[in-house]
This record gives structure tokens, C-alpha cells and sequence, in this order.
């Protein structure tokens, strides 16, 4: 029997990442989760959403942002 919902221990051991990155993507609102008292999950159909996402590599990452004292100066 297949789960209904994962914890993010056993979504980052399914998508071979940290729990820590799993809880980063729920923060920054890329999945979808929900609460069992204090315990987060994420449900199948969010998991299955997410991995058959097409995958944009015509878009470019962001540039790195550069400080103003990073910035350097014509001597």
C-alpha cells in the first residue's frame, strides 16, 4: 500500500535530498503541505504534481546579486 502522505524525512529519502530542503520548498509556497498537530505532510497528489511538473530550461537562473562593496573599482 502506497502512502497518502509523506513527511518531509520521507519525501527528501524518495527525491534523494535533505529534509531540510523539503522544508525550505513548503516555506517558500513551491508545495503544498498540511498539519497533523505539529507533524507536516504533504499529500500524494502534491508529490505527483511536483514530479510531473515540465521542467523549464529555457529559463535561466538568477543572477547572483553583487553587494556594493563587492563591486569592484577601476584603479
Amino acid at each position: 500500500m502506497s502512502p497518502q502522505a509523506f513527511s518531509p524525512k520521507t519525501l527528501a529519502e524518495r527525491w534523494e535530498c535533505s529534509h531540510t530542503h523539503i522544508r525550505n520548498m513548503i516555506r517558500r509556497g513551491e508545495l503544498r503541505h498540511f498539519m497533523i498537530g505539529k507533524s507536516i505532510r504533504v499529500p500524494i497528489s502534491e508529490v505527483e504534481r511536483f514530479e510531473g511538473a515540465p521542467i523549464n530550461l529555457s529559463e535561466e537562473p538568477p543572477s547572483p546579486k553583487l553587494e556594493k562593496d563587492c563591486v569592484p573599482e577601476d584603479v
